[in-house]
């Protein structure tokens, strides 16, 4: 698997894969497809069953990119995947809990906080 792709960076410990984001944030639409694609495609050809989003670079992001989170968890859903984000600023967790998406997902402050939750 590429160790980096265009919108990410790839890293693994153990058997679960680490996708970090390299932009601050994600917001016009081409954008959101183009990472859409990236996340969806890296699902296909990877079939990781552990997944962490890393969200440390991350400011902001519009709502579709909302959606894309919810078809990434459908697909690893779909290979009986489980996915966890974390480093997520204060910010865009307030919107996660407002979009009720912090109920769908879970959170863990720091990578080595989501590695262990998957122990």
């Amino acid at each position: 698997m590429p160790e980096s792709l265009e919108h990410f960076e790839i890293g693994r410990v153990e058997d679960v894969t680490i996708v970090t984001f390299k932009g601050s944030s994600i917001v016009e639409e081409e954008l959101v497809q183009e990472v859409r694609g990236e996340l969806l495609r890296l699902v296909d050809e990877e079939r990781p069953t552990k997944m962490i989003l890393h969200f440390g670079n991350v400011r902001y992001f519009s709502s579709p990119a909302l959606s894309m989170f919810i078809a990434l968890k459908g697909k690893m859903g779909k290979i009986k995947g489980q996915i966890k984000f974390c480093a997520v600023s204060p910010g865009l967790s307030e919107v996660f809990r407002i979009t009720r998406l912090d109920q769908l997902f879970e959170f863990s402050d720091t990578e080595q906080a989501a590695l262990d939750a998957f122990e």
